[in-house]
C-alpha cells in the first residue's frame, strides 16, 4: 500500500507541475496604471509597455481596435495554444482570456489547466514591469 501512496503523490506532483490539475482562471479587469516614480503614462506609453511586455513573454500580438490587442501565445511544440484580449488606457488596463486549445479550460467553472493560468501570470508581471520601465513620452 506504501508503494501505492508513494506513487500517487508522483502522479499529483507531476500533474501539478507539468498543468494537469484545473486552476481558477482568473482575468485582469481595470489594473490601474501606477508607477513607482509618480509619473504618469500616456496612451503611447501604455501601448509602448504592452508591446514590449508580449514581446518578453513571446505573446504574438495584433491590434484589433483603439486601445485593444488580441494577444495569442503557442507551446513550442504546439502541444497548447492561448488567446486573450488585452485592453487599455493610460490609466489602467485588462488581460481578459478569449480562448485555448489543449490547456482544458471549462467555461461552466472557469477552470484552465495550470501552466495556462501561469501564462497570464507572467504575460501580468512583465507589462506591469514595463510600465515601471517605460519613459513617458520617450
Amino acid at each position: 500500500m506504501g508503494r501505492i501512496a508513494g506513487l500517487a503523490v508522483v502522479m499529483l506532483a507531476t500533474c501539478l507541475v507539468f498543468g494537469c490539475a484545473p486552476v481558477p482562471l482568473v482575468d485582469v479587469k481595470h489594473e490601474a496604471v501606477v508607477r513607482d516614480d509618480g509619473n504618469t503614462l500616456s496612451l503611447t506609453d501604455m501601448e509602448r509597455a504592452i508591446r514590449l511586455g508580449a514581446y518578453d513573454e513571446q505573446w504574438l500580438l495584433h491590434a484589433a481596435g483603439p486601445s485593444h490587442f488580441v494577444a495569442t501565445k503557442h507551446a513550442d511544440d504546439d502541444s497548447w495554444t492561448l488567446t486573450v484580449d488585452i485592453r487599455y488606457t493610460a490609466h489602467d488596463f485588462s488581460i481578459e482570456y478569449q480562448s485555448s486549445k489543449g490547456l482544458n479550460f471549462k467555461p461552466q467553472t472557469r477552470t484552465i489547466a495550470f501552466h495556462g493560468r501561469g501564462e497570464l501570470s507572467d504575460l501580468h508581471s512583465t507589462i506591469e514591469d514595463e510600465i515601471q520601465e517605460v519613459v513617458p513620452g520617450g
